[in-house]
């Protein structure tokens, strides 16, 4: 999922089409598992990296819708939906979409320095900060486009940018996300097969998925088997 979003953003630069994002989201993931297939440490920088940008492209878009909304230039919707259960799952749904994966950071504590100690401080420090963040770019949204347009639109960044900066504006805000998608992919990437070769170790998957690379010491084959399940996920859309 994350990985077209990655592959839409770039569609801002590059007309690709329905079969073009696909190839893109799947080059964008096979990319990032080789990097970790390589090894954890340049698996995490990446993700440090990419973080980052995710962060500070977060905090220039809070700080963009508020300074829009206190010129008075928002635009607030004047229509009032009806309330249903259906409605409310459906948005939770969304709206948990963006703490999913939280846990992860669990899958690797067996190569975590100090993991009684680190992994607790990590859980509760990461979900507060991506927390704090959630509410912050949606009230920055919501303070400057219609709700409706929130809703509807496959690019809410890009918009937001036009919006408040003009002509153009779309094209640096897509950059930051095509920069800062990768951070949660890599996180992802990483934390998976970690699940997969405890799996195979307890007998509940074939054994030879507990394989570890000779030289880089990575569980490699619970990598690729878990990038080729990603790209069939994305071809078919059935993700």
């Amino acid at each position: 999922a994350i990985a077209t979003v990655f592959a839409r953003y770039l569609g801002h630069f590059v007309r690709l089409g329905e079969g073009g994002t696909k190839v893109a989201a799947v080059g964008a993931s096979a990319g990032l598992s080789a990097v970790n297939y390589i090894g954890v440490r340049p698996a995490s920088a990446l993700q440090t990296f990419f973080t980052v940008i995710k962060v500070v492209a977060v905090v220039a878009i809070a700080v963009m819708g508020l300074a829009f909304a206190m010129q008075g230039s928002g635009a607030v919707s004047e229509t009032v939906g009806s309330f249903s259960v259906d409605g409310l799952v459906a948005a939770m749904i969304a709206g948990l979409f963006a703490f999913g994966g939280w846990h992860m950071v669990t899958y690797a504590a067996e190569e975590t320095r100090n993991p009684t100690r680190t992994i607790p401080r990590a859980l509760m420090i990461g979900t507060a900060t991506v927390t704090v963040a959630y509410i912050a770019i949606n009230a920055a949204y919501l303070a400057v486009l219609p709700a409706e347009q929130v809703s509807a639109s496959n690019r809410v960044a890009a918009d937001f940018a036009d919006a408040v900066i003009g002509r153009g504006g779309a094209g640096g805000l897509s950059v930051a996300v095509i920069l800062s998608t990768p951070g949660g992919m890599t996180g992802i990437i990483l934390s998976g097969p970690r699940v997969y070769l405890a799996m195979a170790n307890d007998g509940l998957l074939f054994r030879w998925a507990a394989a570890l690379h000779p030289g880089h010491r990575t569980p490699h084959v619970a990598i690729v088997l878990q990038g080729i399940w990603a790209s069939m996920l994305v071809l078919t859309g059935t993700y």
